[in-house]
């Protein structure tokens, strides 16, 4: 833990020569065990902070000079991949470059702090439970942290904490709520919060409503506006850098009943549009950034299940198998209803939970955006934590977009050597590239660049695999893989 003392003095030095770079994806660690990632900048450098939960232990990860550094922040931390929005735990960053960490631990809800060289912690809440969604900033004022997180009962209440001068203050915000799914929160430039969660529906409806609270000063008052009634369970906010107004991206529910991506916004009143709906692949959790202009980026995983179930021959060692593209999208402007378009597609095998977290995604500078996730899914070992800083100007010339939905690759099982009818659709004509990966990410195979027009295509290929097994296809365009499917060859 001492390392981080001797890297701040580091980090500060190396603050006039921090270049927003493009840059290859990172690997932070590689471990038997990891949780979702959460990730924030530190505001004068753009340092990027890092935590997750592996062994039980909180971990800390940040970067200097290229290199990332580890350490242990706490033992005994509990989290959840899925029923909590947030993990249990998140992280925000001083304006002087000091990270800071809310967690669950034994029961209780903990806030550290690195102050003089090592962690200082305050217990903030009991908690009946392990797992929590919970939110922390820091004011801009004070360079003091603030918190939000749920406390799990009947009913649940919202909590919302900020320390001024060493001193916190704890006071329930939301004390109705049967059942909460979800908070998030931002500050303003003037340290007053926007606070976003989940309440019941009045009409009995298992579906909670979204709402949101502006305050305006530091302690609130929170006073709810309804954002969205067919909300579904994971909410990220961002403010507009000029004009402080909140932005929400979230779950919900379209009128077929499909899980989509909504982006709300305000200005005076409330509205949310549709930011992404993809017809094939069901969606992660969404994280939503600003950057200096004002414009959105909305991070998520877009899941493909294996399709057929793997078989016993040689595939049983990474069962529960689904891979997940990292996908950013992103528009002009924070209000309006101007469309969203993928960007940036962060895609290797098994890349997964990109979406967890209420700063899965940060934007350094205009048109930069760093996005943590980890990999790969499913059950197989190791597990990595990685990191890219976004290697082309998000919004300017977005990669090629394809669906190659389930009953595209034909047959499927397939022998060893049948050819493979392998159907897509593209967004724009692109040089195409298929690959044959094993289950351990090597390429087993690979069909050589051909340039196909927009719309939907086709393309014949006999892979010839050296063995029966689960292997994932993959359509690679502009050097980016945009699509795969699992494959079951058989003899």
């Amino acid at each position: 833990m001492k390392r981080f003392a001797a890297s701040l003095a580091l980090l500060m030095t190396l603050a006039a020569s921090v270049v927003h770079a493009a840059a290859p994806p990172e690997t932070v660690a590689v471990l038997p065990s990891a949780s979702r990632p959460v990730l924030a900048l530190a505001p004068a450098t753009g340092i990027p902070h890092v935590v997750y939960v592996s062994g039980g232990s909180l971990l800390h990860a940040w970067q200097t000079g290229g290199v990332w550094n580890k350490e242990d922040v706490a033992d005994n931390v509990s989290f959840s991949n899925s029923s909590a929005s947030y993990g249990g735990y998140d992280i925000a960053v001083t304006t002087d470059g000091r990270p800071v960490a809310l967690y669950v631990s034994l029961g209780s809800l903990i806030c550290s702090v690195w102050e003089s060289g090592a962690w200082s912690t305050h217990t903030l809440d009991a908690l009946p439970g392990p797992a929590y969604p919970v939110s922390v900033a820091v004011s801009p004022v004070t360079n003091e942290p603030v918190a939000a997180w749920i406390r799990k009962g009947t009913p649940s209440v919202v909590e919302y904490a900020r320390r001024v001068a060493g001193v916190w203050s704890v006071a329930d915000v939301d004390t109705t709520s049967a059942s909460v799914l979800a908070v998030a929160f931002a500050l303003d430039g003037s340290g007053n919060p926007r606070l976003a969660w989940t309440r019941p529906r009045t009409d009995g409806s298992t579906r909670p409503t979204l709402v949101c609270a502006i305050g305006t000063n530091a302690d609130g008052p929170f006073v709810p506006e309804t954002i969205e009634t067919t909300f579904y369970a994971y909410v990220a906010i961002a403010l507009d850098p000029s004009t402080g107004e909140p932005r929400l991206a979230y779950d919900a529910y379209d009128a077929g009943l499909n899980r989509v991506i909504r982006y709300g916004f305000h200005d005076g009143t409330w509205q949310s549009m549709l930011a992404w709906q993809s017809p094939e692949f069901p969606q992660g959790a969404p994280s939503l950034a600003m950057d200096a202009a004002g414009n959105p980026f909305i991070a998520q995983t877009e899941y493909t299940p294996v399709e057929p179930p793997p078989t016993p021959q040689g595939v049983t060692s990474c069962g529960g198998l689904q891979t997940g593209d990292v996908a950013v999208h992103t528009r002009t402007g924070g209000t309006g209803f101007g469309a969203f378009n993928i960007a940036v597609r962060l895609a290797s095998p098994y890349q997964f939970d990109s979406g967890a977290g209420p700063r899965a995604i940060a934007c350094s500078s205009a048109g930069i955006a760093d996005v943590a996730w980890r990999s790969p899914s499913g059950n197989c070992a190791p597990l990595e934590i990685d990191y890219e800083r976004t290697a082309q100007p998000v919004g300017i010339d977005p990669i090629p977009y394809v669906r190659i939905g389930p009953e595209r690759v034909a047959p499927n099982p397939a022998r060893l050597d049948e050819v493979l009818h392998v159907a897509f659709d593209l967004d724009r004509t692109s040089e195409v590239v298929l690959e044959l990966h094993d289950v351990s990410g090597r390429v087993i195979a690979a069909r050589g660049a051909e340039e196909r027009p927009d719309g939907p295509t086709a393309l014949e290929w006999a892979p010839a695999p050296p063995r029966a097994g689960l292997y994932w296809l993959t359509v690679r365009a502009a050097g980016r893989r945009i699509g795969s499917r699992a494959v079951v060859f058989v003899r």
